[in-house]
């Protein structure tokens, strides 16, 4: 029964955070969002991928190129880099360990390592970090999953918003892939249909 969303802002400015939580279908494991379906339909999940990175270097209005989170090493450990880069970005000045959510001690390195990787190779935008950047993002995401919300609660279509991914019926999807493709274009002057990702249900 928890499938009513909340918008939640933050720093009490309406130009920072945004994005829907509290249903249900967000909280569970993501393995399992494959298996939900809406009015006996099977879903699909389609996710902004590298999200972050990608509207960091369109606001600087540069190109990214190649994967934002590969840094030279396994890339077994690229999750735990996301969450590094996610940290760098979220934090308004520059952190001198780690946070303790973050596991990066298996990668070999130490935090001060892992900074200075990803400076490196984000060296064209290294000023964008630990500037408290992250809620900003948040909302220009929030504004994008608002759009597509509206769009399709006009035509009664459900869709279930996953902060920056979205869960539609099989029949949607096509809808969906290009409205956020659209929205991102209009938004950010670029075409990031080679960002989307496509998680298929099993």
């Amino acid at each position: 029964n928890r499938r009513i969303l909340f918008r939640i802002f933050s720093n009490g400015n309406f130009k920072e955070g945004g994005r829907f939580y509290r249903a249900w279908w967000q909280e569970i494991p993501s393995p399992y969002r494959s298996l939900i379906t809406i009015n006996s339909t099977r879903t699909d999940e389609y996710d902004y991928s590298t999200l972050n990175p990608t509207m960091m270097y369109a606001l600087a209005e540069k190109e990214l190129d190649g994967d934002a989170y590969d840094i030279g090493i396994d890339e077994g450990y690229r999750y735990i880099i996301k969450q590094c880069f996610n940290a760098m970005v979220q934090a308004e000045h520059v952190l001198l360990r780690g946070p303790r959510t973050i596991k990066f001690k298996g990668t070999g390195l130490n935090w001060h390592q892992i900074v200075e990787a990803i400076l490196n190779r984000h060296r064209v935008i290294k000023d964008m970090f630990f500037r408290g950047l992250g809620n900003t993002l948040q909302f220009e995401d929030s504004q994008i999953a608002e759009q597509i919300l509206l769009h399709f609660s006009k035509k009664n279509i459900p869709i279930l918003p996953v902060h920056d991914s979205f869960l539609a019926r099989h029949g949607d999807t096509e809808e969906l892939f290009g409205l956020m493709d659209e929205l991102f274009e209009k938004r950010f002057k670029r075409n990031v249909l080679e960002c989307l990702e496509f998680f298929k249900c099993i």
